[in-house]
């Protein structure tokens, strides 16, 4: 049933198109006037240091690299023609069963080969392969809409199931694998008329492309403003004095100690101005900041506005009355409805403590600046930090020096090694004036870590890049890339996993070292829990493999671990926190103070989590009869694509309407900050709730830690039942496996500080 003839067929096309001759071909580009080559990633155990034979990333290889290349002077996909010659191949088989297993097993190869044409998008250092890379990314979008509508592929599909359908003995996993792979077809219109499917593909090409040049415009973002030392007053020396000096370009560390009058430039990059932001004492100052950071990449306003008609005009073509009815068919939440009673509810819980931290900033805008206006936006922050600092009694500033950047990252790896059964190595970078070291690294800024199975005779499990430094061009939050996926094969073995982790923590000088932030020393807790989801995996198919579950449940993984950030027995142990100087270890009062202040501002936090999650599924869940034009139009006033027609909801007057009704806080009136808030165009449309759901979940599940977090052997059966099972089993099986009973709510309210009656949750 999971075999019969295209099974040969498929992987023997495979094998023979992709895995060898794109082994030996690159993906080439013109990009003015030269070829920017990269070469495609192939895993080989008997390569240097385990890793890679055929290096990926780095820098533009030249064909004397042994890249190969084109001798035309057009842009040519060469990893495409191949992957079509396959599916050609399948016509002559119309009609037989197919193997979605071979299908699965070809995929996995494709997405390994995709991963170096995508990647280089948000990490090169060189401009032209960056655009290069964005351009393939519209490349990968446009041919998977054209084969996830292959009639004669999915009629062999079809038929296999009906096999495994009437199978009894059928495995539970494959089945699973059959019934997405199907649905994954018909939600890509496989089974539309002509017309239909025309317009469908339209929407799908046109769509790829405004998401690739919603995140190019973030990542090739300069805005930033000038500002002298005096207008920053309040914000930390250590922070001022990573600015650039706006008359020399230099970093006012590389010369005498900033003045008064020295200009100096502040970039939008996280680094710079969130702390100005939070502490800066001069109003005007923090106004400014947040104009420049709000008006960053206007034309992602209409990109975006686009988009949720082009979304809305999908679902329909499909049968679903809204976007958001089409996503969460395919989630744990399932229905618009069941998110919207989940976000109403935990408003209504948060609603007294919100009203009371907002008295309070408010109280405090009287002291410190003599005037009986209420907090603004550009305030939010500053007073967010002081209320915490007063409350709580923690400066978080003042700790930095004991969250030095490589002290912490060697601490998260020490604590997730003894929690899970892992062993972490540093690989050796090569010469760096070798190819290999060239084309292994793709900044000087990377390393590379090896992950064992400590607790499976060592066997590799994967490899983990490290890119935790931001500098022009880059991907600007933080989050894990897949590169490969690890995937159990039939005969027992296991491909190892690859990923990149990529954040933007302040960088070291020769003169100061990188010195974070708590809450940063908890994003990196987080970003690398997603990268053990990917890396440990034991799924039998790509499809299942790491992080490829339901996206309101992908998040409760690394939100879990974040938990471990608040507890002294973890950061003392692995020397998470400690004096970088003196070595003296964070007191345990000091980090009882840090979970304190979680609660002390946790209605402003979640209450602005609410914001995004409630604006997200306004855009994603229009009313044909009330949201939407006659006609449509793009941002350019060309017709929409696909039938669709623009909707008449406002998304910048909807950003400011909901945002003061929900919380009270004015804003500026020229600014648009979902121009910049990337989730939207970047696949979590329709989902970012997904954030809050799954931290309920993830509560639920540190309770189980919570009276002994050093507990190994829980931490092995967390590995087991959620991070090493992937997607291969509905999210709430294995939350119910994991804990014994129905999920609840309770250790989530616990956490947050607010009362409520014990529910099941979602």
């Amino acid at each position: 049933a999971l075999g019969g003839a295209i099974v040969a067929v498929v992987a023997a096309a495979y094998d023979d198109d992709v895995h060898t001759n794109a082994t030996r071909r690159a993906i080439a580009y013109d990009v003015k006037k030269r070829k920017v080559l990269w070469q495609r990633t192939l895993w080989r155990g008997d390569s240097p240091n385990g890793v890679f034979a055929s290096p990926p990333w780095a820098v533009p290889l030249r064909d004397s690299d042994g890249g190969g290349g084109t001798d035309d002077d057009t842009t040519a996909l060469v990893y495409y023609d191949s992957v079509r010659r396959v599916f050609t191949r399948l016509d002559a088989a119309t009609g037989k069963p197919t193997g979605e297993a071979a299908l699965d097993a070809a995929s996995a190869r494709a997405e390994a080969t995709l991963a170096n044409v995508t990647f280089p998008m948000f990490v090169s250092s060189d401009a032209a392969a960056r655009a290069a890379s964005a351009d393939a990314m519209q490349a990968v979008d446009k041919f998977d809409t054209e084969q996830s509508m292959r009639r004669d592929v999915y009629d062999a599909l079809a038929a296999a199931a009906a096999k495994l359908k009437a199978d009894a003995d059928a495995d539970a996993v494959d089945a699973r694998l059959m019934d997405k792979t199907l649905k994954e077809y018909e939600r890509n219109g496989v089974a539309l008329d002509d017309e239909r499917r025309a317009q469908f593909k339209a929407i799908k090409d046109r769509l790829s492309e405004l998401s690739s040049d919603f995140q190019k415009a973030l990542n090739e973002d300069t805005t930033s403003v000038v500002l002298t030392r005096a207008q920053l007053a309040g914000v930390p020396d250590g922070v001022v004095s990573a600015f650039k000096r706006a008359d020399d370009d230099a970093a006012a560390a590389d010369a005498a100690p900033p003045s008064d009058d020295d200009r100096l430039v502040v970039t939008m990059k996280y680094t710079d101005a969130l702390p100005v932001l939070q502490y800066c004492t001069v109003p005007a100052t923090r106004k400014a900041v947040l104009r420049a950071f709000d008006t960053r990449c206007t034309p992602n306003v209409a990109r975006l506005q686009e988009m949720i008609a082009l979304r809305h005009r999908a679902a329909q073509l499909l049968g679903f009355a809204t976007h958001g009815e089409f996503v969460l068919a395919e989630r744990m939440a399932k229905a618009p409805a069941a998110v919207r009673t989940f976000l109403d509810e935990l408003h209504a819980r948060l609603q007294p403590a919100f009203d009371a931290e907002l008295g309070a900033f408010n109280a405090l805008k009287a002291e410190l600046e003599g005037t009986d206006e209420p907090v603004c936006n550009w305030d939010r922050l500053f007073y967010t930090r002081e209320h915490k600092k007063r409350v709580a009694g923690v400066d978080e500033d003042a700790l930095r020096p004991y969250f030095e950047t490589r002290a912490v990252m060697d601490g998260v790896l020490a604590l997730y090694a003894h929690l899970f059964a892992l062993r972490f190595e540093r690989v050796a970078p090569p010469a760096a004036d070798s190819a290999h070291r060239r084309r292994l690294f793709w900044h000087d800024d990377v390393e590379l870590l090896a992950v064992h199975d400590a607790a499976g005779g060592g066997a590799l499990l994967g490899h983990c890049f490290l890119d935790l430094h931001p500098r022009p061009g880059k991907y600007s939050h933080a989050a894990k890339f897949s590169l490969i996926g690890a995937v159990r094969r039939a005969d027992g073995t296991r491909r190892p996993a690859a990923c990149a982790l990529v954040c933007n923590f302040t960088k070291p000088t020769p003169q100061k070292p990188s010195l974070l932030l708590h809450q940063e020393v908890i994003t990196l807790l987080h970003e690398f829990g997603h990268a053990l989801h990917h890396i440990v995996s034991d799924a039998r198919h790509a499809r299942f493999t790491g992080t490829r579950v339901a996206r309101d449940f992908v998040e409760l993984p690394s939100q879990m671990l974040e938990f471990f950030g608040y507890e002294h027995t973890v950061l003392s142990k692995f020397g998470l926190a400690k004096h970088h100087e003196s070595g003296e270890p964070l007191g345990a009062d000091v980090v009882d103070k840090l979970r304190n202040a979680r609660t002390v501002v946790a209605g402003t936090h979640y209450t602005r989590q609410l914001f995004f999650a409630q604006y997200d599924q306004r855009l994603h869940n229009l009313d044909s009869a009330t949201d939407l034009a006659t006609a449509g139009a793009d941002g350019n006033g060309a017709p929409l694509v696909g039938g669709a027609v623009a909707s008449t909801v406002d998304i910048v007057d909807e950003w400011r309407r909901r945002w003061k009704a929900l919380t009270k806080i004015g804003d500026l009136d020229d600014t648009h900050a979902v121009s910049h808030f990337g989730h939207l165009a970047g696949g979590y449309d329709a989902q970012y709730y997904g954030y809050l759901w799954s931290e309920v979940f993830a509560a639920d599940i540190y309770a189980l830690f919570e009276s002994d977090p050093l507990n190994g052997a829980m931490g092995r059966k967390y590995r087991d039942v959620i991070l090493a099972r992937g997607g291969e089993v509905e999210p709430m099986a294995l939350l119910r496996e994991l804990l014994g009973r129905e999920p609840n709510q309770t250790a989530f309210l616990k956490h947050i500080g607010v009362d409520g009656d014990t529910g099941a949750a979602g």
